[in-house]
Order: C-alpha cells, then structure tokens, then sequence
C-alpha cells in the first residue's frame, strides 16, 4: 500500500513539473503571463484577490491579500502542498497598483499612500518571505518593477517610492539569496489598470505625464499585456545570454533591443 502511494505521489510531482507562481494573476501582465505559461506546458500558480477567468486544469488559483502579511504564509504553503512539493522554476512578483490618479505630492493621503506601499512593496517581502520559510526557493524571481524608481516623475509620489523600495528589497534578498536569480524589470509602457491610472486623470499642473499621455497615442507607443508577457518570457528564456548582473534594475524595452526584437 505504502509503494502504491509513493508511486502516485511520484507520478503527480512529474505531472507538475516546469512550477511558475505569479502574484496578480486576475489582469493586466499576470493574467497574460498565466495565459502564456500555460500555453506553454507550464503548471501555473496564481494568486490574487480576484479569481481570473482561466479554466485549465494545470491553473491553481488560490485567494490572498497580498497586504496581508500573516494570511501570505498561509496562501503560499497551501499552494506548496498542492503543487507536492515539486520544484519552483519561475516566480513573478507581479501584483501591482498605483493609486489615485496623479497629483502634488503635498495632496497624496497617507492612507492611499501607505496603500500603494503595501501593495508595490511589502507584498513583494511578504511573498519572498513565505516562500524562504518553507523552503520553496524559486530558480528564478522577477518583478514588475517601472522606471520611475529611478526616473521619477512630478504627480508620482506613491508609484515612484514603492518602486524604488521594490528595487531595494529585490538587491538585499539577491545579495541574501545567492542562489536565485533575481531582477527588477521595469515594463515600460503596458495597456493596464495602471497605464490607465497614470494618464487617464492626469491634469495641465502636471505637463511631463500629460506629455507623456500625448505620446502615448502614437501607434505601438503602448503594448498589450499579452505582448509584454511574451517579451518578459524571452527574457527568462536568454538570461544566460544577456549576462546580467544578478538582482539589479534592468528596462525591459533596452534588453529587447539588445536580442534585437521588434516590440521594444
């Protein structure tokens, strides 16, 4: 009896091998990046507030909080029991937000602030965290980090410090966990909840977004999500050949370029 179970514990931990775990799996670039992944014979875990709309039978979709730092531990170990223990080959640290539309600095509310911080940052520690407790280290991790953590923009205030300690948090757990690869990759200009949130609301007292927003309705100046998750696999797939420096800051449109691929 013993045997027969161990040979179907065995067969199952087989079944799901090629593990990727995605944070902010219900939209945007999460939802594309499962779609892809799943496309491509990978077993995929997301996790999120709001359930996607994917029915596959390699998606395990578990409901979190990600702000909820007790409440992670708890999603992220179920997943690991689902999955049998079966190796983690990719995490994206995905989850996301940036907060009411751009204004002043001095007229952010430190609610909506600490919100957008909670979210952009602490879940990124929280979700590394639980994943070091039960010793589910990811081969690899990358997060959906923006430029604006090192070029900030005037009306920016929560996006651009969260990102900016996103950047922080992914350099201290590479330098602490050597043997992940991690990296901040900034997305650049994506068709999202968040791309929308920028320019949607933007205002005359803020003329570098407006302009941006301007930009932004130039043909292929803005890329799906779909597009963007497949650029973020290429990546994955070329880390050896790209030879980046572990756990740093990268543009996701200055990589492409090196590969030579069309939709930087």
């Amino acid at each position: 009896m013993l045997m027969g179970a161990t040979v179907v514990e065995s067969s199952l931990k087989k079944q799901l091998s090629n593990v990727v775990l995605i944070t902010g799996c219900s939209k945007g670039i999460g939802y594309a990046l499962s779609r892809y992944y799943l496309q491509n014979g990978y077993t995929v875990c997301g996790i999120s507030r709001t359930k996607p709309d994917i029915e596959h039978p390699s998606f395990y979709w578990q409901y979190c909080d990600l702000t909820q730092h007790e409440a992670v531990l708890c999603a992220v170990s179920e997943i690991y029991e689902r999955m049998k223990g079966a190796s983690l080959e990719l995490l994206f640290l995905n989850a996301g937000t940036f907060g009411d539309a751009p204004k002043k600095a001095h007229t952010v509310d430190l609610v909506q602030f600490n919100n957008v911080f909670a979210i952009n940052a602490l879940a990124v520690k929280s979700t590394l965290d639980a994943l070091l407790h039960i010793d589910w280290r990811p081969k690899i991790a990358l997060a959906s980090a923006s430029i604006s953590s090192i070029r900030p923009r005037a009306g920016m205030l929560s996006y651009a410090v969260s990102k900016a300690a996103l950047n922080s948090i992914v350099k201290i757990y590479q330098l602490e966990n050597p043997d992940i690869f991690f990296l901040s990759l900034g997305l650049c200009n994506v068709k999202t909840s968040i791309y929308h949130a920028i320019t949607d609301g933007v205002s005359s007292e803020l003329p570098e977004l407006l302009a941006l927003k301007k930009r932004a309705q130039g043909p292929g100046y803005v890329i799906s999500a779909k597009q963007r998750a497949e650029d973020m696999a290429k990546i994955v797939e070329r880390l050896d050949e790209l030879q980046l420096e572990k756990g740093n800051f990268y543009e996701i449109r200055t990589l492409l370029k090196t590969m030579n691929l069309a939709s930087a």
